[in-house]
């Protein structure tokens, strides 16, 4: 089936925003990334994550994350994004050209990607970074302020248990 020259030009225009969209959504499975793996490239954060903790445990100095826990964490984000991503290049083929897959639809949605990626993409990485580390820092002390409750909590608890196995070795002690 023949297409018209206008709707390959629409076509070819409609994948540049293809393109913006797939990168949007790159977006914003590395934001879902991001809290996992804690892999920041900012200076900023890597300046104040030291200055910012103080007293409480540092996350982001973690030895725990391996580099093959990243790898295997991104590739999988990696490959959900491609899964997620396939419908839509699905619908778009159905939509523009009645299903038939055309290659430059790949070549422009690849450099709207790429202008979306070096343009907006790089602000955009910047801010999901930035909020990233200090919704990072308020997790952390969430969790730093629930381990001290808890610790007050179990150490009452223990000396609770304590005292009552005490009073019971001085009531044995005594014969009752």
């Amino acid at each position: 089936m023949e297409i018209s020259i206008a709707n390959q030009l629409l076509t070819i225009f409609n994948s540049f925003f293809l393109g913006f969209l797939a990168c949007l959504i790159y977006q914003a499975f590395k934001l879902l990334e991001l809290p996992i793996i804690k892999e920041y490239s900012s200076k900023f954060v890597e300046k104040m994550k030291d200055k910012t903790y103080g007293a409480l445990e540092n996350p982001l100095n973690e030895k725990t994350k391996h580099k093959t826990f990243r790898i295997v964490i991104q590739s999988l984000f990696d490959f959900l994004y491609f899964v997620f991503l396939a419908p839509i290049y699905a619908i778009f083929f159905y939509e523009t050209s009645d299903g038939i897959v055309r290659w430059y639809v790949f070549i422009f949605s690849m450099i709207g990607f790429l202008i979306f990626q070096f343009t907006v993409g790089k602000i955009l990485r910047r801010v999901i970074e930035y909020l990233g580390f200090y919704l990072e820092i308020a997790f952390s002390y969430i969790i730093y302020k629930i381990k001290t409750i808890a610790r007050r909590i179990f150490k009452k608890k223990t000396r609770e248990r304590k005292k009552k196995e005490e009073k019971r070795q001085v009531l044995i002690s005594f014969g009752k």
